[in-house]
């Protein structure tokens, strides 16, 4: 019984540490960047906490074919962006926007490659990859990214769906 005890406590310590870990915020305070525990802690040592943009591709048409992928838009603003909680921020941008801020950041699209999952529509049915995504390349309303896939391969041709991408934790305008 004090076995099933301890080890119950332990689950409970482990996970609440792992679970704090995940929720921390990251800070910047004098151009220096940390870790805080919250925004009340950042805020208490004088920084500022920034913010996680996530961002939303959407297309008309797409291509893959030896590792790259192309979306091709739907005009010249088909990039959503929006912010985690407690930030309630939202917009869209052109496809040249969000290259250029493809480098900003702490930890910018270009030092650490995206997570990116394409979503799209073949024939009536969903079809889902997941890749990490590099190098991006504008040409009109259309964007081309160097991809290395994960999960699933994406399709030679596909129509009218999106491309989700994990948070920048950065100012983008």
């Amino acid at each position: 019984m004090n076995k099933l005890i301890l080890l119950s406590v332990f689950l409970f310590i482990s996970s609440s540490t792992v679970f704090a870990a995940f929720n921390t915020v990251t800070c910047k305070v004098n151009n220096v960047v940390v870790e805080a525990k919250d925004r009340e802690d950042c805020e208490s040592i004088g920084g500022e906490a920034l913010k996680n943009y996530m961002f939303v591709i959407n297309f008309d048409t797409g291509s893959y074919k030896d590792g790259k992928l192309r979306l091709n838009g739907n005009g010249t603003s088909n990039v959503i962006y929006f912010t985690d909680r407690p930030d309630r921020e939202s917009g869209h941008m052109s496809v040249k926007k969000f290259k250029s801020i493809w480098t900003k950041g702490i930890n910018s699209f270009k030092s650490d490659p995206p997570n990116a999952t394409l979503s799209a529509i073949i024939k009536g049915k969903d079809s889902n990859s997941i890749m990490i995504i590099s190098n991006p390349v504008v040409i009109d309303s259309s964007i081309e990214f160097d991809v290395k896939e994960i999960e699933g391969i994406p399709p030679a041709s596909f129509n009218t769906g999106g491309l989700f991408i994990d948070p920048l934790e950065a100012g983008i305008r």
